[in-house]
């Protein structure tokens, strides 16, 4: 007993600590961002997407050198299709996307570099092509997967955590691109080396969300392709639906808050803190989730539903017997009340069908545009919804037809504007 105390006492101080490390990243954010608007070069050929620039970073070789360095079979093995950055000096679980954005897997230490990457070998690394103009930017929200500033200075290390297999929110995506922007733009021998634990999938959607910024493509498709292609040899770089759908979500918010030229609003964006709060008040639609419509099935499916936040707080969880609607689908109506905007997980627990996904609310559309008919809930506030198919849905696992979808349903609560 004593000891299960003491391990959730332990947990709980872990949370605590990194809940209070990210209030800090986020409160320090702006102000390194400020701070590095006014060394900026105005430099619009910020970077470089094509194959040539990209066949010469993947082949960087020192003049005279002897190889000594062989592969690690063992670490290709784990890298899987990932592609991994060999000369004669390095073998590194680590792909050039751009001419100027790395993509790697975290640098580790102790048994866990026997096979990932070794920490030493990727400073090694950085710091015999890049010397002092390097930045690593960690998006592991493992609190063990934090540096100590022994290992790197900290202007050499930014901060993104977010939760693996997961998205984060959309504005923590723009600041990142206006970070990786600033930084690159200070001088041009700089380059930025993105990792998560994998390097492949929260590092994907960030890289992707860092490409539609800088207007390298013209559709987030495009640019997830991009981004496959370059990190690994199969092209399946970021396979998560949820976090290809954040990066479709942040081409449609940066279009809709900018309209085009996003880079080069750049030094208004972070001229004051209250810029970005403004933007953020922008897509803050709040609603009224009031149900969830599953469809065509042939059989009740009792099930348990969960709904959370980013920071994993649990915003509902219960089970829900369904009703019968229109004789081909299940609704599942929540008996709470659940408010809120932006960023909703919904975990769907039962015999015959499970799935999770991450929507924002601000993407909802309006009812009459959904593929069939849902209940109707508010005669006087506009009723709107989430649809997504199979594909779409994280750890999808059921047998259905292929007309098959959930529709996650809310009640549209911002007042329309009148003149």
């Amino acid at each position: 007993m004593g000891n299960t105390l003491s391990e959730e006492r332990r947990l709980k101080e872990r949370e605590r600590n990194l809940q209070l490390r990210a209030v800090n990243l986020e409160a320090s954010r702006f102000g390194k961002l400020k701070r590095y608007l006014y060394q900026m070069q105005n430099d619009k050929q910020i970077d470089d997407v094509s194959d040539e620039a990209w066949n010469l970073r993947m082949n960087h070789y020192f003049q005279n050198s002897k190889k000594f360095y062989t592969s690690n079979k063992l670490k290709s093995c784990v890298s899987q299709k990932k592609r991994r950055f060999q000369n004669d000096f390095f073998d590194l679980d680590l792909a050039y996307i751009t001419k100027r954005v790395i993509a790697m897997g975290y640098p580790s230490t102790g048994l866990e570099s026997i096979y990932r990457n070794s920490r030493e070998e990727v400073i090694s690394f950085l710091t015999s092509y890049y010397p002092t103009h390097y930045k690593i930017y960690n998006l592991c929200q493992e609190i063990n997967r934090y540096y100590t500033f022994a290992t790197f200075p900290s202007d050499m290390v930014a901060y993104f955590p977010m939760k693996d297999h997961n998205p984060t929110d959309l504005t923590t995506m723009l600041e990142f691109c206006i970070d990786v922007y600033l930084y690159l733009a200070q001088h041009p021998d700089n380059v930025v080396a993105v990792h998560c634990k994998a390097g492949k999938g929260r590092t994907g959607l960030m890289i992707c969300a860092y490409l539609l910024f800088l207007e390298a493509f013209p559709t987030p498709t495009e640019a997830i392709d991009f981004y496959g292609r370059r990190r690994t040899h199969n092209g399946k770089g970021l396979t998560i639906p949820s976090q290809i759908r954040y990066v479709h979500y942040f081409n449609k918010f940066l279009k809709d808050c900018f309209v085009d030229n996003y880079y080069n609003k750049v030094p208004s964006i972070v001229k004051t803190a209250n810029t970005l709060k403004r933007v953020k008040a922008l897509i803050a639609r709040k609603i009224q989730i009031v149900g969830i419509n599953i469809g065509p099935v042939k059989k009740v499916l009792d099930a348990k539903i969960t709904i959370s936040r980013l920071d994993d707080s649990v915003v509902w969880s219960g089970n829900i017997e369904p009703t019968t609607f229109n004789l081909d689908s299940l609704q599942y109506s929540f008996p709470d009340d659940i408010v809120g905007d932006q960023d909703y997980n919904f975990q769907f627990e039962s015999k015959k069908l499970k799935f999770s996904c991450w929507v924002n609310t601000y993407f909802f559309i309006p009812k009459e545009n959904l593929s069939r008919s849902t209940p109707r809930y508010e005669k006087d506030k506009p009723e709107i919804g989430a649809e997504l198919c199979p594909k779409e849905l994280d750890k999808f696992k059921g047998k259905f037809s292929d007309d098959f979808s959930i529709i996650i349903m809310g009640i549209d609560l911002i007042e329309p504007k009148t003149n």
